[in-house]
């Protein structure tokens, strides 16, 4: 039998956006805003008002907007707008967005390297490595009059952006390009901007830079050799590739019963050898990490004892004395994660597509999220689990959707009086909150 339900209603202000006040206290603790003073556009009228507009966006990528309306909408909300402390309309955010210079963006980007390594320091406080992921991906768009849109090598009209994240998903790089820009542009200035900038107690750790074919150039390899960092990328499929495989004369074949061998792609046994060569720019030995895998039966073998087989190669410049020929495969694999972190971006934070005609207005808006994604990144990190790895480091973290459903969009009831505001919680709702204030400490 369906109980009857009634209705009443309520002059009394709720909202959904209870838990927002989270992510408030990491804004105030890790005062954001008034590190990006000067690099943020200011208008005549209110001085104060690029602050506040960077941090309404910033909200409302952490609250679910995906477009630049969105905001319309949370305008009405009355937790929103007491959590940002002042609401704009999306024509005062495109055209606060438009108004960014390329030398405020490119300040903007130190300060997220310099957000990210504070944050990775309350998480991971003694780690020994320190692993960079770089990679870029395509932005589907369908504007004609869009600035930069161009076909890219996939043959579809989109923006480009390279992006960079540690082992941990803190993210140091956002830059959006023209769709035709190839990969690996831009990947020294990057690798030089990042490590430049790391803390001076953290400076003895290994630092490892890994990428996939798109970065196995020489002035990708000479960026990590001038900062001292060890790299793995996969290997071009080329002809100097085959004939270096063909100098190959040390397969080794794996233990099938051992757990933890290496496979290649559709869990097929493989071999693994080694060689050593000398790229043309690069002062440096290089070593060349192949795996061949036998390829599957076909009605084109006339033989029976003919084998064919399927190879993929890894080029790095760090030693076996550092990292087996299986060690780096596993640590190349790794980067996988790294697609992952993309993906998050992309479904959480809707980053499929960019909102504005300008080029420089997107880079501003992609550069936004990631402030976002990085703080949604620390609150996952910093959540409740039972399993850790032997660095003290979860392996299972959440992702921005778990993260809105259970500890940001938290019913309450707005109370509004005599120029205070306060957040009335259910009881149980009041006491998660109270536990996270306290947890999300920011040593100074």
């Amino acid at each position: 039998m369906v109980s009857i339900i009634k209705t009443k209603g309520s002059s009394k202000a709720f909202s959904i956006y209870g838990g927002l006040i989270l992510s408030r206290e990491l804004l105030g603790k890790t005062r954001i805003s008034s590190k990006l003073e000067g690099l943020l556009p200011k208008t005549r009228r209110n001085i104060f008002s690029c602050q506040h507009k960077f941090e309404a966006l910033l909200l409302g990528f952490q609250s679910g907007s995906e477009h630049l309306e969105d905001w319309d909408a949370l305008n009405q909300d009355k937790g929103f707008e007491a959590v940002a402390g002042r609401t704009y309309c999306s024509k005062s955010l495109g055209d606060y967005l438009r108004s960014f210079t390329g030398l405020g963006l490119f300040g903007m980007q130190g300060k997220l390297i310099d957000l990210s390594f504070e944050l990775r320091s309350q998480v991971s406080p003694n780690s020994r490595h320190f692993i960079l992921d770089i990679d870029s991906t395509s932005h589907a768009q369908h504007g004609k009059k869009m600035e930069g849109v161009e076909f890219c090598y996939k043959k579809f009209r989109a923006l480009d952006s390279i992006v960079a994240f540690d082992e941990l998903g803190f993210q140091y790089w956002h830059d959006v390009r023209p769709g035709s820009t190839y990969t690996s542009n831009g990947s020294s200035q990057i690798i030089h901007e990042i490590f430049s900038r790391i803390p001076t107690g953290n400076r003895e750790q290994r630092r490892i830079v890994r990428g996939d074919s798109g970065f196995s150039n020489v002035e990708f390899y000479n960026a990590c050799a001038v900062k001292g960092a060890g790299f793995v990328c996969a290997a071009k499929r080329t002809d100097k590739f085959k004939e270096r495989v063909a100098r190959i004369k040390n397969w080794e074949s794996q233990n099938p019963e051992k757990k933890g061998r290496i496979l290649a792609t559709g869990n097929r046994e493989c071999e693994i050898g080694h060689t050593s060569y000398y790229s043309k720019g690069f002062s440096k030995p290089l070593r060349l990490v192949v795996i061949r895998a036998e390829k599957a039966e076909f009605e084109g073998n006339l033989f029976k004892d003919h084998k064919e087989y399927d190879y993929f190669g890894f080029v790095t410049n760090m030693g076996a004395h550092e990292f087996s020929s299986v060690d780096l495969i596993k640590l190349y694999r790794g980067r996988g994660n790294a697609e992952n972190f993309i993906k998050e971006q992309k479904f959480g934070f809707d980053l499929k597509h960019y909102p504005c005609l300008k080029l420089t207005a997107n880079k501003a808006f992609g550069l936004i999220a990631a402030f976002a994604y990085t703080l949604m990144r620390f609150i996952s990190l910093s959540a409740p689990s039972k399993k850790k790895t032997r660095s003290g480091i979860k392996t299972i973290n959440h992702f921005a959707k778990k993260i809105r459903r259970r500890w940001l969009l938290i019913p309450v009831q707005v109370i509004c009086h005599a120029g205070s505001v306060t957040f009335r919680f259910n009881h149980d709702h009041h006491r998660e909150v109270i536990r996270w204030k306290t947890k999300l400490k920011i040593c100074s």
